[in-house]
């Protein structure tokens, strides 16, 4: 599943860098939305590239890495540079290698020098103006977003944000919004699915992390490449996390199937791992049965 995930995505990268930063598909239309997905799986790519032996693997992990970078700057998108940043912090920052790690994002900067022009950074520059333009707007539909959850805490209902925006939607905008959406998970997922649906989502969140620390600590208990997979593996899913929320926090994505293609990787690599070191003793790190 990680190989195909991650073939995939060097086929949408190669796609997008010839279409202006977008991929195919309803869900890879919009530079923003792309830049999302490519920072949800780069880390997995990562992950392989680090643990593969083999001289030609590595290059082709390597090869993708630099495609889906690529990609990701031609769509200038800011939000996707913030997220791609803290993605990269992530995963130095809990890599016990931190030399490699090192290597890993100096890759990504080589690959910045060579496809970020001047336009690129301008408009990176501008991330910072929250008084105006798109940044302004997105304010403006978090706070009406806000409104909406005081006004109703059990929710609107799915897909209902950008029905019940004019009611809630500030002097700002000059006319009627309706069809807005929140240009963020978190303001989505507060109006739409209320304190129910919030608790039931960030419990599902803290399961992944505890699981991904678990995965974490359990690769002492295998020897040699199987070792070194398994915390490769635990560092990328913690990293692609980080990519997907701190670039969703920007962009309307809470219906995207990405976060939950990663809670099925944590979920399955929970198990085979469990399956496999002391399944049904209380000194099995994973404890789960």
């Amino acid at each position: 599943m990680l190989l195909s995930a991650v073939l995939f995505m060097a086929y949408q990268a190669q796609f997008a860098i010839r279409h202006h930063g977008c991929g195919t598909g309803s869900q890879f239309l919009d530079e923003n939305d792309f830049s999302l997905y490519i920072n949800t799986w780069l880390p997995i790519c990562f992950a392989l590239l680090l643990s593969q032996k083999i001289l030609w693997q590595k290059f082709l992990f390597g090869a993708i890495a630099v495609l889906g970078i690529a990609a990701n700057v031609i769509g200038k998108s800011r939000g996707g540079f913030t997220g791609l940043i803290v993605m990269l912090f992530i995963f130095w920052l809990f890599n016990p290698k931190k030399m490699v790690s090192l290597l890993i994002i100096s890759l990504v900067g080589i690959s910045l020098y060579f496809f970020a022009g001047e336009k690129y950074w301008s408009r990176i520059a501008t991330a910072s103006d929250t008084q105006h333009g798109t940044a302004k707007e997105r304010i403006e539909s978090w706070k009406a977003g806000w409104q909406m959850f005081l006004h109703n805490p059990l929710g609107v209902g799915g897909n209902n944000f950008q029905v019940r925006f004019t009611d809630y939607q500030s002097d700002y905008f000059h006319r009627g919004m309706w069809g807005r959406v929140a240009h963020s998970l978190w303001f989505t997922l507060l109006s739409e699915t209320g304190i129910v649906g919030t608790f039931i989502y960030l419990f599902l969140l803290f399961i992944n992390f505890r699981d991904i620390f678990r995965l974490r600590n359990a690769s002492q208990f295998f020897q040699g490449e199987n070792s070194a997979f398994i915390k490769h593996l635990s560092v990328a899913l913690l990293a692609s996390l980080a990519g997907f929320f701190v670039s969703a926090s920007f962009i309307s994505v809470l219906y995207y199937p990405h976060y939950w293609y990663i809670c099925g990787i944590i979920a399955i690599s929970t198990i085979l791992v469990n399956k496999s070191i002391l399944p049904f003793s209380d000194e099995n790190p994973l404890n789960v049965a």
